[in-house]
C-alpha cells in the first residue's frame, strides 16, 4: 500500500480500537522515515550538515556549548531510513544543544507568586502541549546560568519519569514572562534543523522506544541522561523537506482531531438515547410503558449496544428490574414474601437457642422506608431479617503450602462465583473448622478491600465448595435455602440498589475500604416470594447470557478490525 491510498483509507482506520491514537503514532513514523510527502530537488544534504556543525563550532567558540566528541558516536544502522536519499543522519547531541534544568530542595517552592522567584515548569507542565497553569515558584538564585531560562522554541523534554511518561516532549511556542524549568526536564536547542521537525521526530512511537530504552530504572521512576540521549541518530531531510513534512504532519493532525471530535459527539449522543432507552424502562409505571419500553428497545438494538459501556448498562438495567419486581410477571398464587420472613425469624430463634448461632446486631426499624414501589406480595426489609447467621473468617496466616485446610480468600470470589484456584492453607481446630464450615447456599461476602468496587462482591457456595474454610476479609452470610434462593441474593447484591448503600457512605481506614457487619444486616432489600426469586435467577441467567454474547461479537469485531488496522499500517510503513 501507497501513502495515498493508506491517505484515503484515514478515516477507516481512525474506527478501529484506538484507532486515531495509532493513526498520530503512524503519522509520525511515516514522516521521520522520508514516506509522508514527496522529496524535491532541494541542496545536497551535505551542505545543511555543514551550516550544523558550523553553528555548532560557533557556539562551542561562544562558550555557550560544550566540545564533547567523546559521547557523539552514532550507529546509524539502528534506525530504517535507507530507502531514502538525500537525508543525513547525526547524533542528536551534534544537532541541538540539550540543557538540564534547576535543581532545587523542595522546602523552597511555593504556589504563591513572588517578586523574589520565579516560575519553573515541571513534568506534569509538559503536555502535548507546554501547560503553562499549575506552575511552582522558585528563588531567582536557583538559576545559576542564562541557558537555564526557557526560550521560545525550546523543545522540553521530560528527563526522569514513569516509564510511560518519560521522553515526552512539547515545544514552547510562546513564553510571555521569565522563566525556569525543573532538574528532571531538559531543553533542546536545534542548529538550523527545524525545531517542530524535530519535535515530530522526537515525539514519534520508534524515537521515544529508543529513548526510553536508555533509561535508567529505580522503583516507579524512569532516567534519561544526557550521556544517554546525545548519541540518538536523528534522521533529516534538507530544510524545505522538513518544512513540507512539518506542514503535513499538522494537516494530519488536524484531521485527527476533527475526526476524534466527531467520535466523541457520536458517543455523547450514543450513550444519551442508550441511558434515556433504559430508563424508560427502570421508570415504567404500568405494563403497558414497560412493553412499550421495550418495543423501543427492541427496534433499535442492534445500534444500542455497540459498546462495552452500553453493554454494562444493560447489565445494571437488568438488575434493577429485577430487584424492581419488573422483570418476569407475578404469580398470585405465589405464597407472599411476609410469610418467609415469618419462617426464617423462627428458624433464627431456634438456632439461637441451641446455641448454633450468634444473635445478629439489632436492625434499624424500617419506618415505612420504600426507595420505590414493589409488588404487592414482595417485601421490603433489612437484610439482617433473611439471615439466620453471620460470620467473618479467619485471621490465621495461610501459606501455599498444601496442609492443613484450603481456604478461601478474596482473589477466589469471582463474578458471584467460587474460583478454586490459588488457595492457600492453614491448621485449623476442630471447633475453627465447625465455626468455619461452608454449606451449599451459603453467600461469601468481601468486607474489605483497596477498591470500593470490590466491597461487597458476593459469591454463591456450591456443593463443591464445602471443603473450604474463609479468610477473615471475607464474611459468610448463611439463610435459610428453604425459604430463600442464594444466587437471587448474590444478584440482588450487585443490583445499584445495594450497590448505593454500599459505597456511598463506606469507610475507609488507611485506603482501605470498609463494610461491618452492623451495616451489612442493615442493608435495605426487597424480598419476593421464593417461586418468584427463582423465575427471577432464571430470567437473569438467559439475558446475562444475552449480554456475554454482545461482549463476546464485540470483542471479536475490536480484534478484528485491529488487525485490519496493524496490517494496513505495516503495509504502508513496510513498502
Amino acid at each position: 500500500m501507497n501513502v495515498d491510498t493508506f491517505l484515503e483509507q484515514f478515516g477507516h482506520l481512525a474506527e478501529a480500537p484506538d484507532g486515531i491514537k495509532k493513526l498520530r503514532e503512524l503519522i509520525l513514523d511515516l514522516a521521520i522515515r522520508g514516506k509522508l510527502v514527496k522529496q524535491g530537488t532541494e541542496a545536497p544534504i551535505n551542505n545543511l550538515i555543514e551550516e550544523i556543525h558550523k553553528d555548532r563550532e560557533l557556539q562551542i567558540k561562544a562558550g555557550i556549548l560544550k566540545n564533547e566528541k567523546e559521547i557523539l558516536k552514532v550507529d546509524i544502522e539502528k534506525f530504517p531510513n535507507e530507502s531514502v536519499i538525500n537525508w543525513g543522519c547525526l547524533p542528536l547531541g551534534e544537532i541541538a544543544n540539550i540543557v538540564r534544568g534547576v535543581t532545587f530542595p523542595g522546602s523552597v517552592k511555593t504556589r504563591e507568586k513572588r517578586s523574589s522567584h520565579l516560575p519553573c515548569l515541571r513534568t506534569t507542565n509538559v503536555q502535548n502541549k507546554i501547560v503553562w497553569d499549575d506552575l511552582i515558584y522558585i528563588p531567582s538564585e536557583y538559576v545559576k546560568r542564562e541557558d537555564q531560562f526557557v526560550k521560545q522554541n525550546d523543545l522540553i523534554i521530560s528527563m526522569a519519569n514513569s516509564y510511560e511518561l518519560v521522553g515526552k516532549i512539547a515545544i514552547v511556542n510562546e513564553c510571555k514572562t521569565l522563566t525556569t524549568f525543573g532538574g528532571f526536564l531538559a531543553a533542546i536547542r536545534p542548529f538550523v534543523i527545524n525545531q517542530e521537525y524535530l519535535s515530530h521526530y522526537l515525539r514519534s512511537p520508534t524515537i521515544q522506544l529508543a529513548m526510553r530504552s536508555t533509561s535508567s530504572q529505580t522503583t516507579n521512576i524512569a532516567n534519561i541522561s544526557l550521556k544517554g540521549i546525545r548519541p540518538l541518530p536523528v534522521h533529516f531531510p534538507p530544510l524545505a523537506e522538513q518544512k513540507r513534512i512539518v506542514a503535513k504532519v499538522d494537516e494530519l493532525m488536524a484531521l485527527c482531531d476533527e475526526l476524534e471530535t466527531q467520535q466523541q459527539q457520536r458517543q455523547t449522543v450514543h450513550a444519551q438515547l442508550t441511558t434515556a432507552s433504559l430508563h424508560q424502562l427502570t421508570t415504567a409505571e404500568t405494563p403497558r410503558q414497560q412493553t412499550k419500553a421495550w418495543q423501543r428497545i427492541d427496534t433499535q438494538f442492534d445500534q444500542l449496544f455497540t459498546t462495552s459501556e452500553s453493554i454494562k448498562q444493560l447489565r445494571q438495567t437488568i438488575l434493577q428490574l429485577a430487584v424492581q419486581g419488573k422483570l418476569v410477571p407475578q404469580d398470585p398464587e405465589d405464597e407472599p414474601a411476609e410469610k418467609l420472613l415469618e419462617r426464617i425469624e423462627v428458624l433464627r430463634r431456634e438456632l439461637l437457642l441451641q446455641k448454633k448461632v450468634r444473635k445478629l446486631n439489632p436492625f434499624k426499624p424500617m419506618d415505612d422506608i420504600e426507595p420505590f414501589s414493589i409488588p404487592e406480595n414482595w417485601k421490603w426489609c433489612r437484610f439482617g431479617e433473611i439471615l439466620v447467621d453471620l460470620r467473618y473468617g479467619t485471621s490465621k496466616k495461610c501459606s501455599l503450602k498444601k496442609s492443613g485446610i484450603p481456604v478461601l480468600r478474596i482473589p477466589n470470589i469471582v463474578r458471584g462465583k467460587i474460583d478454586d484456584t490459588n488457595l492457600k492453607y492453614t491448621a485449623l481446630s476442630e471447633e475453627e473448622r465447625e465455626n468455619l464450615k461452608l454449606r451449599t447456599g451459603d453467600l461469601l461476602l468481601i468486607r474489605s478491600n483497596g477498591s470500593e468496587s470490590i466491597v461487597g462482591r458476593t459469591a454463591v457456595v456450591g456443593t463443591d465448595d464445602e471443603i473450604y474454610a474463609f479468610a477473615g476479609y471475607l464474611v459468610r452470610l448463611r439463610s435459610d435455602p428453604q425459604n430463600i434462593n442464594a444466587t437471587f441474593l448474590s444478584q440482588v447484591f450487585d443490583s445499584g440498589l445495594v450497590r448505593h448503600q454500599i459505597e456511598f457512605p463506606i469507610r475507609t481506614t488507611s485506603g482501605v475500604k470498609n463494610i461491618n457487619s452492623t451495616e451489612i444486616v442493615n442493608l435495605l432489600v426487597p424480598l419476593p416470594p421464593l417461586q418468584e426469586q427463582e423465575r427471577i435467577v432464571s430470567k437473569i441467567s438467559q439475558l446475562m447470557n444475552l449480554c456475554e454474547k454482545l461482549e463476546r461479537d464485540l470483542e471479536n469485531q475490536k480484534t478484528s478490525s485491529a488487525n485490519i488496522s496493524s496490517a494496513l499500517s505495516a503495509a504502508v510503513l513496510n513498502q
